[in-house]
């Protein structure tokens, strides 16, 4: 915790707010130019900050926003200085940096749920671009002040300040039932009609744009809870069918072949296990196609041929190769993830030999990226793992490298398999 007088601020606010003003300031310690949040001096401001300031010390994650500094009386807080919102930056999106911004959202969502948080205020005005230019910029998810964990609504007579989520709003949230994590799906499916129409939605009224984001706003946005995807992480599987696919030079209607077999040709997906990915140009298309294979594609290819699963693994980890600009980071995570995926599939079609060499030739590479995304995928897969599978699967921990520090065994591994555990360990004495 630090002093006010450690930063240097702007004399106006940048920004002001039901709850806070937003200053420039800079820090005297190094110069740098941070976002110091003031609280307004009135009780409920001043608990909405002290929220904040409590779930960002706990909540670390690339599409969340940082916690730099705060006092101990929680009156301010200081963050990294952002280019500007959602809201602000939207016109100089293109439609691939609105499907960037909505996804990133989406993975910064997902982990607050998976630690027990739902947020409650997502709206274009809390998600801010960190750094980047154009279609590069980094997302990240802000003002976790509303945020609680999943439960009765705040009772209204609590509530000094109205919260300003207008039509991004959940129907279940706005009735005054009990919110969830398929509250904060609802008001992104909004935020993503939003920034594709330019229209600001209407409480009670949808809003569904034409085109490739149809689907993913319609059913984002149910007005039931039970009809919208789950959680986030199936948020972000829908999101991947979005758009079409981007250009690419695979060569020998490879393209096409790969497009049959998305659609579910069983004669075109046995093909796509020998498509070519020789080419840079290439390992997009090929990169995107792996990652979204549904699970069902999968197991028909590996009772088919389970050779041919194993080479369409190679090819996917060759298109990685150790070089990690060969694609965007946020493709990279996706292909990673479906390892864990197959590994699944292998292990239900008791596939003994093949979840070896998928593991064997996967877990190297997992270990190299070290990305929060598929470790998390990961460590669930190696967490589900019992009988001749976790025996399996402990031979290949136990001879990977880094493997102990990369998985770090905790408490939080409670029920995984003990030959797991213990093959963990024995990694670290390699």
């Amino acid at each position: 915790m630090g002093q006010k007088r450690d930063y240097r601020l702007e004399p106006c606010p940048r920004a002001t707010g039901t709850h806070a003003e937003v200053y420039g300031a800079n820090r005297v310690s190094d110069g740098r130019f941070v976002a110091f949040k003031q609280s307004h001096p009135f009780e409920e401001a001043r608990r909405r900050l002290k929220r904040e300031i409590e779930l960002l010390r706990y909540l670390r994650h690339p599409h969340v926003i940082e916690l730099l500094d705060w006092d101990d009386k929680f009156e301010w807080s200081v963050m990294p200085f952002a280019q500007g919102s959602l809201e602000d930056l939207r016109p100089a999106l293109s439609a691939a940096g609105i499907k960037r911004a909505i996804e990133q959202a989406a993975r910064g969502l997902a982990f607050g749920h998976d630690e027990g948080f739902v947020h409650r205020e997502v709206t274009p005005r809390c998600i801010f671009s960190m750094r980047g230019e154009g279609d590069e910029r980094h997302w990240v998810v802000a003002k976790w002040g509303r945020a609680r964990k999943p439960g009765p609504p705040l009772s209204l007579g609590t509530m000094t300040v109205p919260f300003d989520t207008g039509g991004f709003e959940s129907p279940e949230v706005r009735a005054g039932r009990r919110p969830s994590r398929k509250s904060d799906v609802y008001s992104l499916g909004r935020v993503a009609a939003w920034a594709v129409t330019g229209t600001w939605p209407v409480s009670g009224i949808p809003l569904i744009p034409p085109g490739p984001w149809r689907v993913f706003v319609r059913e984002t946005t149910e007005s039931e809870p039970e009809d919208r995807p789950q959680d986030m992480r199936a948020v972000l599987r829908l999101l991947r069918r979005v758009e079409p696919e981007s250009d690419c030079v695979l060569p020998d209607g490879t393209l096409e072949t790969l497009k049959r077999a998305s659609e579910g040709d069983p004669l075109a997906l046995l093909d796509s296990t020998s498509a070519s990915v020789s080419h840079p140009g290439d390992f997009p298309a090929y990169a995107r196609f792996v990652s979204r294979m549904e699970d069902e594609q999968i197991r028909f290819l590996i009772r088919e041929s389970p050779e041919k699963l194993a080479a369409l693994a190679r090819n996917a980890l060759a298109i990685l190769g150790g070089d990690w600009s060969r694609l965007p980071h946020e493709l990279a995570d996706d292909l990673l993830c479906w390892f864990p995926r197959a590994a699944a599939c292998a292990v239900d079609l008791r596939q003994i030999p093949l979840l070896v060499d998928l593991c064997t030739e996967w877990f190297p590479v997992e270990i190299a990226w070290n990305r929060w995304e598929p470790l998390r995928c990961s460590r669930a897969f190696l967490r589900s793992l019992q009988g001749e599978a976790a025996m399996a699967v402990s031979v290949v921990l136990a001879m990977t490298d880094r493997a102990s520090s990369y998985w770090r065994p905790s408490e939080s591994w409670s029920g995984a398999d003990e030959r797991i555990l213990q093959a963990l360990v024995d990694s670290s004495k390699r």
